[in-house]
């Protein structure tokens, strides 16, 4: 993603390096909490012959004096894993880390749209949607100036036609799906072409995917095998 100034390019994580840090101490942490809490046999040293060989798999650990009192072999020190305590700080960390790169909540934590409306969840999604947006805003910015320069060049080398200079277009169609429902937007397009405000193949391209040319001989294909009506062949008289 380029930078405000368009200077020089940045990650989506700049300046969350910090807590992208307490991320990864809180991962190891975790880890290292599991790994301690591995369970193991301990043994006194005399139960051993001569070659004091201990299976590999670190199930036993030999003791040689424990020291205690009462002819115990050791006291036992097994506290409970705190595994709420880690994912509690874990979960703080993500939310902190979608604060920080500016998206709205439900990327990295739990969504909170367990029982909200569609109207709400579009709300909740309104900073993800809005960062997204900014995202787009700088690839078209970028294809732009890569397009302008090669026009330039075309028309330095004579690759294109004396005086075609400017005569291009990038047409962009960004999905919209995350802040309005398909359905919502067919039945946009579909009362748009009742009436006549938009040709058929816009709709047909929107919702096949088909560029204009070709939605265009999809729809004169689907209009040709359909019956005529009085109305039509009156219009052919």
């Amino acid at each position: 993603m380029l930078s405000k100034n368009d200077a020089f390019p940045l990650d989506i994580t700049y300046g969350s390096e910090e807590i992208i840090r307490d991320l990864y101490i809180c991962l190891d942490d975790m880890r290292q909490e599991y790994r301690l809490k591995k369970p193991f046999v301990g043994v006194d040293d005399r139960m051993f012959g001569k070659d004091n060989q201990l299976p590999q798999d670190g199930l036993f650990k030999r003791f040689a004096g424990t020291g205690l009192k009462d002819d115990n072999l050791w006291e036992v020190y097994d506290p409970a894993i705190r595994d709420s305590a880690y994912l509690s700080r874990f979960q703080q960390l993500c939310g902190l880390l979608e604060s920080s790169v500016g998206v709205s909540p439900g990327i990295l934590t739990e969504p909170r749209t367990g029982n909200a409306t569609a109207t709400e969840i579009k709300q909740a999604n309104a900073e993800t949607f809005a960062y997204i947006d900014a995202i787009r805003t700088n690839i078209e910015v970028a294809f732009n100036q890569l397009a302008y320069a090669l026009d330039v060049l075309a028309e330095f080398t004579g690759a294109t036609p004396a005086g075609a200079m400017g005569d291009w277009q990038i047409i962009w169609d960004w999905d919209m799906s995350m802040m309005e429902a398909s359905t919502e937007t067919f039945s946009q397009l579909s009362e748009l072409e009742s009436r006549g405000l938009i040709l058929p193949e816009r709709l047909v391209s929107w919702v096949t995917g088909m560029d204009l040319d070709a939605a265009k001989k999809e729809v004169e294909a689907a209009q040709a095998l359909q019956p005529q009506t009085v109305d039509s062949l009156l219009m052919e008289e």
